[in-house]
């Protein structure tokens, strides 16, 4: 993640973060320009939105535009990739920005420091969107490794980024990359209303099925042969206290 702009509708700057030093978008135009020229892209020009109507992207060459449409304010994510993690973040940050500052966007208060408080809250946020959990995930995957199961996924909190794959079944491995896809959409579309699932069972196939589990910091995915899911179930419950000791 570069940086960030949130605006209003009308294109008015209210606020702007960045996080690399030496990013060329510090210098490359005034931000109260850059923000007037991104509300009019957004009419100018057709953007890719595949992932969800409020979510649109500009492919700039050396970076990524991601743009999320609120309710009243439209965030203005510049970043090196243009994956589901970094759309995941910055839903999430405009979500809190219009939910924290509801009243002060509504009457359009351009006060000076009237959003400074929303720094240290990016701030944590940012951190935990780059950190690696480099002391549990090697516990999580050893347990995993010794549990019943040799066709599973994990996926880490609170952006859903993938941080193992192990998918060996012929009829589901060149499919497993569209259907983590699905199961994340579905996940975040939880997140986005409020209505988080921990739990699923998808039957696909007539053959097989994809137990889900969230495990506090993890999500993971099972796949499995219909005729095993109930075992299945059974073992992951046994697994649930030794993967809850580690979150």
């Amino acid at each position: 993640m570069i940086g960030i702009n949130i605006i209003t509708k009308e294109g008015i700057l209210l606020f702007s973060k960045f996080f690399e030093r030496s990013s060329p978008l510090r210098s490359d135009v005034d931000e109260d320009l850059r923000a007037g020229l991104m509300t009019a892209a957004m009419n100018a020009f057709q953007v890719d939105n595949r992932d969800n109507s409020n979510i649109r992207t500009i492919n700039q060459g050396s970076y990524h535009v991601i743009i999320v449409e609120g309710k009243t304010v439209f965030g203005i994510f510049f970043t090196h990739e243009d994956t589901l993690k970094e759309r995941n973040f910055a839903i999430m940050i405009v979500f809190e920005f219009e939910k924290k500052y509801k009243n002060d966007i509504t009457e359009i208060s351009l006060e000076e420091g009237r959003f400074e408080g929303f720094y240290s809250y990016l701030e944590d946020e940012y951190q935990k969107f780059i950190q690696v959990d480099v002391k549990n995930l090697p516990v999580m995957l050893e347990i995993m490794n010794n549990s019943e199961f040799s066709d599973y996924v994990i996926l880490e909190k609170p952006y859903l980024h993938q941080v193992f794959t192990t998918v060996s079944i012929d009829e589901v491995k060149n499919h497993a990359p569209l259907l983590i896809q699905v199961i994340k959409e579905v996940l975040e579309s939880g997140n986005i209303v409020q209505l988080p699932i921990d739990q699923l069972r998808i039957n696909f196939a007539k053959r097989f099925s994809l137990i889900l589990f969230t495990y506090r910091k993890y999500v993971i995915l099972v796949f499995t042969s219909s005729r095993d899911e109930e075992r299945a179930l059974r073992d992951l419950y046994k697994l649930r206290t030794k993967i809850d000791a580690i979150s």
